[in-house]
Formats: C-alpha cells, sequence, structure tokens
C-alpha cells in the first residue's frame, strides 16, 4: 500500500480539516496532568462544605474514572498518524492509499512539473515526490512552518486569519456537534440542580459546587476561537474545547450518580 502527500498552492483557498493536524503528547499529558489536579482541589473543597457527607466515595471515583477514561480514549483517537483512503473516479474501482496525518500536507513554493490552482490539492505517491524533490523539481515547506513564518510578518496577521476563516480549515460539523452536546449537558446540570433544590435542600448544597463546575466547563467549551493566526494555536483552542466538555461531563456524571445512589 503507498503512502501519500498532498501538494498545495503557495497561497490555497482549501485547507486540511482541523482534525488532519494532531495534537502533540505534551500537550495531552498537561491536560492529564491538570485533571488530576484539579479533581484533587474539588476533592478538597468537598470534604470543607456543608453536607458533604451525603456524597458517597464510589460517586466521586466514578466521575474521576469516567472523565479520565475518556480523556485517555480521546489521545488514542487523535493520535492515528495515518489516514487511509481510497483512490478511484466515477466508476473506476479504487486503490487504498495512506496519508500520514499532519505531515504529509505540504505547501509548494517552487514547481517544476505543473501547476497547482489555488482550490486544489495534488496527491502524489511519496516515493515519486522524494524523487522529484531530490532532483530540485519541487521545492515544499510543511504547511505549519509556511504559517509560521509567515504570521512573523506583523502586517499580514490579518489576512491570514481570513484564509483560515474562509477556508474548510475548521471543522464545521464536528464542532457544531461538540457544541450542542455542550448545550444540552448545560441544560441536564441546570435543570437537575433546580430539581434537586426542590426535592432535597441538603443534597442540594451538597452538590452545588460540582453542578457549578460542571456547568462552568461546558459553557467554556461554547467559546469562540481568539484572533489566532497560528494554525498550531487554533489547534490548540480547538483541542482545549474538547478537553473541557470532557472535564464538565466528569464532574456531571459524579452529581448524577450521587442523585441516582440517593
Amino acid at each position: 500500500m503507498k503512502e501519500v502527500v498532498w501538494l498545495m498552492n503557495e497561497h490555497p483557498e482549501h485547507l486540511p480539516l482541523m482534525s488532519a493536524y494532531l495534537p502533540s503528547r505534551t500537550q495531552h499529558l498537561i491536560f492529564i496532568i491538570a485533571y488530576i489536579v484539579l479533581w484533587a482541589l474539588s476533592y478538597f473543597v468537598h470534604t470543607v462544605i456543608r453536607y458533604s457527607e451525603l456524597i458517597g466515595a464510589s460517586s466521586i471515583v466514578i466521575g474521576f474514572l469516567v472523565g479520565l477514561i475518556l480523556l485517555v480514549a480521546h489521545w488514542i483517537l487523535t493520535a492515528q498518524v495515518y489516514q487511509l483512503l481510497v483512490v478511484g473516479e466515477g466508476k473506476t474501482p479504487g486503490s487504498y492509499v495512506l496519508l500520514k496525518s499532519d505531515t504529509n500536507y505540504k505547501i509548494v513554493t517552487e514547481n517544476k512539473l505543473f501547476s497547482i490552482p489555488k482550490t486544489k490539492i495534488v496527491m502524489m505517491a511519496k516515493d515519486a515526490y522524494l524523487d522529484h524533490k531530490r532532483d530540485g523539481n519541487i521545492k515544499d515547506i510543511d504547511i505549519k512552518e509556511y504559517y509560521k513564518k509567515a504570521s512573523a510578518d506583523q502586517s499580514k496577521k490579518g489576512e491570514l486569519w481570513k484564509q483560515l476563516r474562509d477556508s474548510t480549515f475548521v471543522d464545521r460539523a464536528s464542532n457544531s456537534q461538540m457544541d450542542n452536546v455542550a448545550y444540552r449537558f448545560t441544560v441536564i446540570m441546570l435543570s437537575l440542580a433546580v430539581i434537586t433544590a426542590k426535592m432535597d435542600t441538603p443534597l442540594f448544597y451538597a452538590l452545588l459546587p460540582w453542578f457549578i463546575m460542571a456547568t462552568i466547563f461546558s459553557i467554556g467549551t461554547q467559546s469562540v476561537f481568539v484572533f489566532n493566526p497560528l494554525i498550531t494555536g487554533v489547534v490548540g483552542e480547538y483541542l482545549i474545547k474538547q478537553k473541557l466538555l470532557i472535564i464538565g461531563l466528569s464532574f456531571g456524571v459524579m452529581a448524577i450518580s450521587t442523585i441516582l445512589r440517593r
């Protein structure tokens, strides 16, 4: 099975989706460590609040483990180095090729072989690509490095962001689904808080910090991207939104587990 690379014009109108850019191992580790510290602090707060004895240790363990499992699963799912593609046209049977995520998207700066339209991406077998590059027919730069270098020019920052915003770079379908889940989860948490307050006031006071944290982290997922011309920065913000949702879910699961046990 051949490995391929994608070659793009120096000023492409379309970019790969954010899901094609892999978060670093360091980013995942930072979030897991922060998650453990956050839960440790939350447990400390839990021990000093009123009616804390109404919350069982098993509910806290369930909430913590659910979030930790989701964070690890998210790490595994976003660490898929290769994508399997089917190449074919019309009714012609397709053949399978491998695309290495994150590193095999190239911006062509010099090209003696063919022209690449702004709206097109050229797929080339990696062995042929390496041959052409060795012969000097193609000169390119990794897409992340290209935008990192270009964004050093302060006068082009707005132009770069417009290019990101107007392209297919933002995976709007996935982002919209994540926002919908966060919105519905926030509504569920607020509804549970109101119902608990009316039916069991002591339990409501015990769970109030957990309701608040679940809501805050879910709302954080709804935040919009800040002005950031760097691809790595935008990908980082997208990653933060996903992690915030997982953290909010973990606190919510803990609260729901406690209510069900009552």
